[in-house]
């Protein structure tokens, strides 16, 4: 894999550099209005009926619509100059809200009109901390697992990604299962996917490969946000098994695990607070090292979160029932790097644009608290195209959030 991937990237360092299409004329005031755009990504001049937009695909921000609310506030004089009706961010071919000049969204069936700001291959290449932490309350123990993980994404507009990680550790104090296998680097993703805006409303994704967690098979997610209410509904549905790469050998369990939920997430418009359910079958322990025959336990159940969104940090509350026990816990997510990535031509850079921690506190019982802190219940393994994690950045919901 990794001259495969070193082959890889030397050949798509010489790739062209996209540049704005732009029908703006010499002046240079638009020129330098669609050079600053041009640094987050590939940038084209759109019209949609009388009006030129300004379409582009933000390859380095952590948040599209910040960053285009922003670019708008800044520039409003200079717009009006240009005659530009607005800006109409996207990710990874997928839509984020078209803003105009003053601010206000589009409607999605309006943003449909919008051809991809990108076209070809794009790469590209994060590096993530891979970090878990555990507290056993008897005895008060902190624990915790540190790895970095350099991460190749190769993807189209068009909706096709490939990925491949490998994890270097610095620190296990995770006494687990074969916790040899921790202390030496390993193979984290190997995956292809497939990601689709089907309609203005649906976004639609597969999935299959060798995922994080030590879990590999393929997966199906379907989304619909609604554009009357801040409500976004979906699931997703697929089929695991073991693998691990350990001293050269590729070992694997079979894809017997069925995993998936119906998932739905309301926006409260008091105190930016997002509220998220979910059922479905879970895995219980996706951080334990296991051989084949001793796969996961499943884990049915029901989660619910509430989270509150500061910017771009959230922090939620959790709570996982199982038919027997209640779980309480918590989720964050911070931003791990600088406002911005780095970008040459086809290949943005950067660190890890969301680390999100979801962690439980054991099993409620009353007048009494038994178990540890770590990530458990509630969880299924990151494939890669993860769909909700796209729309916390892009539903139009977001934008009174980030205002």
């Amino acid at each position: 894999m990794r001259p495969f991937l070193s082959l890889l990237f030397l050949g798509l360092l010489v790739a062209p550099v996209s540049q704005a299409q732009s029908s703006l004329g010499t002046d240079p005031v638009c020129a330098d209005l669609i050079a600053d755009v041009e640094r987050l990504g590939p940038t084209s001049i759109q019209s949609r009926g009388p009006e030129s937009w300004v379409v582009f695909e933000d390859r380095v921000s952590r948040q599209p619509l910040r960053s285009a609310l922003e670019w708008v506030e800044e520039n409003r004089a200079a717009m009006s100059q240009c005659r530009l009706a607005g800006i109409a961010p996207q990710r990874f071919g997928l839509r984020a809200p078209a803003l105009r000049a003053d601010g206000q969204p589009l409607s999605m069936r309006e943003q449909a009109s919008f051809g991809r700001a990108a076209s070809g291959v794009q790469i590209d290449l994060e590096v993530e901390l891979l970090y878990n932490f555990a507290i056993d309350y008897p005895v008060d123990w902190f624990r915790d697992r540190i790895a970095i993980g350099p991460k190749v994404r190769v993807w189209w507009p068009s909706g096709l990604v490939l990925a491949a990680q490998y994890a270097f550790p610095i620190r296990n104090q995770l006494p687990e299962q074969h916790a040899d296998y921790w202390e030496k680097p390993y193979p984290n993703v190997l995956m292809a996917g497939f990601r689709r805006q089907i309609a203005p409303n649906w976004i639609g994704a597969i999935s299959g490969g060798f995922f994080e967690r030590n879990r590999y098979g393929g997966d199906l997610q379907l989304y619909w946000i609604s554009e009357r209410w801040p409500v976004v509904i979906g699931g997703r549905a697929g089929m695991s098994g073991y693998w691990a790469f350990d001293d050269g050998e590729l070992i694997t369990g079979p894809v017997n695990f069925f995993n998936g939920y119906l998932d739905g997430t309301v926006y409260l418009p008091w105190h930016n607070l997002r509220l998220r359910g979910r059922t479905g079958q879970f895995i219980r322990e996706i951080n334990q090292f296991r051989r084949p025959g001793e796969d996961v336990k499943r884990n049915p159940g029901t989660s619910g979160e509430l989270t509150r969104i500061f910017g771009e940090i959230e922090f939620g509350l959790h709570l996982f029932y199982d038919g027997h026990y209640v779980f309480p816990g918590f989720r964050f997510a911070a931003p791990l790097s600088p406002r911005k990535g780095l970008k040459r031509g086809r290949i943005a850079a950067y660190p890890t644009r969301q680390h999100y921690v979801p962690y439980d506190l054991g099993r409620a019982i009353r007048g009494e608290i038994t178990g540890f802190i770590r990530p458990n219940r509630g969880e299924i393994h990151d494939t890669g195209v993860d769909i909700w994690n796209d729309l916390r950045m892009l539903a139009p919901h977001m934008l009174p959030v980030l205002e």
